[in-house]
């Protein structure tokens, strides 16, 4: 989606999107590759405060992105956030694409 790919250094291929009551979460893939985890406040302006971009790994599960102490972890349908090893949410996420 063009409003994640401005975030990235080179073009990508969506692998999922999801949604949860706050957010979208976009995971793409770059021709390298590499994966990336585009999280936004759903309905907000994007800036530095309402977005982030970082590159993840794919687990067994899923995926794993992790940022300043903060990890973000996709695993079936749920969102772990954690900060420092400590669970600070857990959210369901709902596949709106593809």
């Amino acid at each position: 989606p063009s409003e994640v790919a401005r975030w990235l250094p080179s073009t990508a291929a969506l692998v999922a999107r999801y949604q949860t009551d706050k957010h979208t979460v976009t995971l793409c893939q770059d021709s390298s590759g590499q994966v990336w985890y585009d999280g936004q406040v759903t309905g907000a302006a994007v800036s530095d405060s309402t977005h982030i971009s970082l590159r993840a790994s794919r687990t067994a599960n899923g995926y794993v992105a992790s940022n300043k102490g903060y990890v973000y972890e996709i695993s079936g349908t749920q969102l772990t956030a954690s900060n420092n090893g400590k669970v600070v949410s857990r959210t369901q996420l709902k596949q709106v694409s593809p």
